[in-house]
Protein backbone atom coordinates (compact mmCIF):
# COMPACT_ATOMS: atom_id res chain seq x y z
CA UNK A 1 0.00 0.00 0.00
CA UNK A 2 1.59 3.12 -0.95
CA UNK A 3 1.58 5.91 1.53
CA UNK A 4 -0.63 9.21 0.39
CA UNK A 5 0.03 12.31 1.84
CA UNK A 6 -2.31 15.68 1.37
CA UNK A 7 -1.30 18.71 2.10
CA UNK A 8 -2.61 21.50 3.59
CA UNK A 9 -3.82 25.00 1.70
CA UNK A 10 -4.52 22.87 -1.48
CA UNK A 11 -0.92 22.68 -2.00
CA UNK A 12 -1.11 19.18 -3.64
CA UNK A 13 -0.83 15.37 -2.58
CA UNK A 14 2.20 13.39 -1.72
CA UNK A 15 2.63 9.48 -2.68
CA UNK A 16 5.48 7.52 -2.29
CA UNK A 17 5.64 3.74 -3.19
CA UNK A 18 8.79 1.96 -3.18
CA UNK A 19 9.95 0.91 -6.00
CA UNK A 20 6.68 1.83 -8.15
CA UNK A 21 5.66 3.46 -10.86
CA UNK A 22 3.44 6.20 -10.28
CA UNK A 23 0.52 8.33 -12.25
CA UNK A 24 -2.59 9.63 -11.53
CA UNK A 25 -5.76 11.17 -13.66
CA UNK A 26 -8.26 14.06 -13.02
CA UNK A 27 -11.83 13.11 -12.95
CA UNK A 28 -11.91 10.74 -16.08
CA UNK A 29 -9.32 12.15 -17.71
CA UNK A 30 -6.05 10.11 -19.06
CA UNK A 31 -3.56 9.07 -17.01
CA UNK A 32 -0.68 11.11 -16.35
CA UNK A 33 3.00 9.48 -15.84
CA UNK A 34 4.47 10.52 -12.39
CA UNK A 35 7.47 8.93 -12.28
CA UNK A 36 8.96 6.28 -9.61
CA UNK A 37 9.14 5.75 -5.86
CA UNK A 38 7.50 9.38 -4.91
CA UNK A 39 5.19 12.41 -6.46
CA UNK A 40 3.68 15.75 -5.39
CA UNK A 41 1.03 15.50 -7.42
CA UNK A 42 -2.01 18.51 -8.12
CA UNK A 43 -4.02 18.57 -5.40
CA UNK A 44 -7.87 17.96 -7.58
CA UNK A 45 -6.08 14.91 -8.36
CA UNK A 46 -8.94 11.81 -8.42
CA UNK A 47 -7.26 8.58 -8.78
CA UNK A 48 -3.45 7.62 -8.00
CA UNK A 49 -2.55 4.21 -10.37
CA UNK A 50 0.25 2.22 -8.75
CA UNK A 51 2.61 -0.05 -10.79
CA UNK A 52 5.04 -2.63 -8.62
CA UNK A 53 8.19 -4.23 -9.69
CA UNK A 54 6.00 -7.56 -10.32
CA UNK A 55 3.79 -5.43 -12.93
CA UNK A 56 1.00 -5.51 -10.19
CA UNK A 57 -1.61 -2.42 -11.04
CA UNK A 58 -3.53 -0.86 -8.41
CA UNK A 59 -5.64 2.04 -9.03
CA UNK A 60 -6.62 3.69 -5.73
CA UNK A 61 -9.55 6.12 -5.14
CA UNK A 62 -8.47 9.77 -3.73
CA UNK A 63 -10.83 11.67 -1.79
CA UNK A 64 -9.97 14.52 -0.13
Amino acid sequence: MPVRLQLPDNQGVLVAAEGAALSYRIGDGQWQDAGRNAALLPANITDVRVTDAGDTVTSIPVTS
